[in-house]
């Protein structure tokens, strides 16, 4: 049951602020949005949960329009944080969750939550909220997990269990969120947008981007044509993609004369920074 987006400007007050042509979401995937600030991510996130109506074009679930009378049905099982989300203040931790699992006709379970359940919420720390904000919208259970920027202000520990939530929900379910932090995409995103200035330049499969950008050092003297070099570090590193086995490309640099001393992945911010500088 994909999620779609079609032809659609999004945006606010008649402003289009994003311009999708054509995106589909799938089950079993994990989906990392990233951008700049100011790029879209939210605006976008806020619109296939079913929150904002784009200006033109259709949002769907299933081929059922999210924003028509049909879709008010679907939109409950879609689990939304955005990024400001915070908890109201004057109920304790235990009274936010109780009055969350009535919400959502779930039983009372308070023993993933790290710290104590008498405490007011005004009393929490920036991430104690956050965590508990993601703990709200994993009681609904839903099959469309929509997150932004949640990792945002959480500890270590914090960031594990949520790592660790979403690898042990993501079967099923359609899950995409926004961040900041890219070092986090190799851990569980199965798929990526890098979006800018409203668009999307990049929808990848991570470990597939990844695997043809790689960096080669070594004493080189030719290079083959099927080979694009995306940058050159100095005379003896090349970031080059590729689009094929590396054992065979590497075979095939040395024997057009080349000496290998190392091959290694590109590092993500590197990545990130040669695509919003369209280098890729």
């Amino acid at each position: 049951m994909p999620l779609s987006i079609r032809n659609a400007e999004i945006g606010y007050h008649g402003r289009a602020i994003v311009k999708i042509d054509s995106l589909n979401f799938n089950e079993n995937e994990v989906i990392a949005l990233i951008g700049p600030n100011g790029a879209g991510k939210t605006t976008l996130l806020r619109s296939l949960a079913g929150v904002l109506k784009p200006l033109r074009g259709k949002v769907e679930f299933d081929g059922t329009d999210l924003y028509s009378k049909e879709g008010e049905k679907i939109r409950k099982f879609i689990g939304y944080m955005p990024a400001e989300y915070s908890p109201p203040t004057n109920l304790t931790v235990r009274e936010f969750v109780e009055f969350w699992s009535t919400i959502y006709g779930v039983p009372y379970f308070l023993g993933d939550v790290p710290f104590p359940d008498r405490m007011k919420i005004d009393e929490l720390s920036s991430g104690q909220k956050k965590f508990l904000s993601l703990y709200r919208v994993f009681l609904q259970n839903p099959k469309i997990l929509i997150l932004d920027e949640p990792t945002a202000n959480l500890d270590v520990n914090s960031r594990l269990m949520l790592y660790d939530k979403i690898n042990s929900i993501k079967e099923g379910r359609i899950i995409i969120y926004s961040t900041h932090d890219i070092s986090d995409l190799p851990i569980f995103a199965t798929r990526i947008f890098f979006i800018k200035n409203g668009r999307i330049v990049v929808d990848s499969d991570l470990k597939e981007l990844r695997r043809n950008l790689v960096i080669i050092k070594g004493n080189i003297k030719s290079l083959l044509p099927e080979i694009k070099i995306i940058k050159i570090y100095n005379g003896e590193r090349f970031l080059i993609e590729y689009h094929g086995k590396i054992s065979e490309l590497l075979k095939k640099l040395v024997e057009n004369g080349n000496e290998i001393e190392e091959v290694n992945e590109i590092d993500m911010y590197e990545l990130y920074e040669l695509i919003m500088k369209d280098k890729i």
